[in-house]
């Protein structure tokens, strides 16, 4: 299997469903910019197109793989998708928007759903076919005691620059995880959009010991990564630098 597929022709009965509204919109759910689309269901990555991946000899791509969590049902390294309407060579935190998050800011991924992803590229958009260095991702709405300790003391940004104060809002969703902690992901999820602020989250994510979200939407895997160095494209030059945030480094 060519893993540098062109942008394939979308089908008019797709395109039709997106201008009546049909398929979900960007920037809706568990999307992390207005023009990047993490996808939806129905459709899945069909059996046959799990293939050994080309770098799996490269010592390179093997330190940087590590022991991440997205592989394959055989423990090979899966590649997944990000659609987009826009060129760019790497990730940029910066370039992260405001809005609803399902699991809070990050760049979104996920392992099938093809109809939705190419209708929302068009013909002007692509697909990014990637490998993901996800080592230690929450996957569950579940946090133990010391996570959720963790979490909350790496929060700085407590007073916004609007002048708004969210430490009684802090304390009130500590407490409600602590009182529930098999579901303390995603009460903090819930309250994350509006105060918690996005250097924050990337902080606190890390302080509680987690480099990313790894979760089942619709039955279709979704992944949220916190650093652009764990996202490498599948058109590789070969060096698998962590060091650099380029995709094709």
């Amino acid at each position: 299997m060519d893993f540098k597929s062109a942008t394939p022709k979308i089908s008019p009965s797709l395109l039709k469903a997106q201008a009546q509204g049909r398929l979900h919109k960007p920037g809706v759910i568990g999307h992390h910019t207005d023009d990047h689309l993490a996808p939806m269901p129905p459709a899945r990555i069909s059996a046959s197109q799990i293939q050994r991946s080309p770098f799996e000899g490269n010592l390179q791509f093997r330190q940087w793989f590590a022991n991440s969590h997205v592989v394959d049902e055989l423990g090979r390294p899966k590649v997944v998708q990000h659609a987009t309407t826009h060129e760019f060579d790497r990730f940029d935190v910066s370039k992260i928007g405001g809005g609803y998050n399902r699991f809070g800011p990050g760049f979104y991924f996920t392992d099938g759903c093809f109809k939705t992803l190419q209708c929302f590229a068009g013909e002007e958009g692509r697909m990014i076919n990637a490998y993901l260095s996800l080592q230690n991702p929450i996957t569950s709405g579940a946090m133990d005691v010391e996570s959720i300790h963790r979490f909350f003391d790496a929060l700085h940004d407590e007073v916004f620059e609007n002048g708004f104060d969210a430490r009684e809002t802090h304390r009130e969703v500590k407490l409600e995880c602590l009182r529930e902690p098999e579901y303390a992901f995603d009460k903090i999820c819930a309250a994350a959009s509006n105060f918690i602020t996005q250097e924050d989250w990337f902080r606190s994510m890390k302080a509680a010991g987690f480099d990313g979200v790894m979760r089942p939407v619709h039955g279709v895997m979704e992944y949220v990564l916190l650093d652009p160095r764990q996202i490498k494209s599948t058109t590789n030059n070969g060096n698998f630098d962590p060091l650099n945030d380029r995709y094709d480094a």
